[in-house]
């Protein structure tokens, strides 16, 4: 999955749009189905140099593929040798610190959130606990799209009591 949307990001980093170079069976259906409401021959489908992505949700490959014109992304591969035994794959490297962005921020909305409905101990042992927990370390590396979604729920959770708050205010 975290491939998928990697290599959607690079297709819309590198101008080509919102395209896919892994074609779905159900996707090829879709398209044909879609030709045939149209009245064009759903055998072209296959022909098109660039199929669109169906199956990811659009708003990950879009940060991706910002993060890529950013960061400057290399993605030639060289040659393995003794010294770069051990080297990671730069673009690898590059999503992940991404991912380390949103979870810093992750870890932040989280502490806000406990400081506003408890209390600055419990904000912080909250943070810690985040901070400390393994799995959010794995996502954080995986280059998937979890830590995107953890920000965005937290993100709804802020704006959740801040509606709460007003609407309690104004009783």
């Amino acid at each position: 999955e975290a491939m998928d949307a990697a290599q959607v990001a690079r297709q819309i980093s590198e101008g080509k749009g919102f395209s896919t170079l892994f074609i779905r069976p159900l996707s090829i259906h879709l398209l044909q189905d879609q030709a045939k409401a149209h009245g064009k021959d759903p055998g072209k489908v296959l022909d098109e140099p660039r199929h669109p992505d169906l199956a990811n949700a659009p708003l990950y490959p879009l940060l991706l593929a910002g993060w890529m014109k950013v960061a400057g992304f290399q993605f030639n591969i060289p040659a393995r040798t003794e010294a770069s035994a051990a080297l990671r794959y730069q673009p690898d490297v590059q999503i992940a610190y991404l991912n380390l962005v949103l979870f810093v921020v992750l870890i932040i909305q989280v502490y806000a959130l406990g400081r506003r409905l408890f209390d600055p101990m419990v904000a912080k042992v909250a943070a810690a606990i985040l901070y400390g927990t393994e799995i959010m370390w794995r996502f954080t590396y995986s280059g998937m799209s979890t830590m995107l979604l953890l920000v965005l729920v937290a993100a709804l959770v802020h704006v959740l009591v801040s509606l709460e708050s007003e609407a309690h205010r104004a009783e």
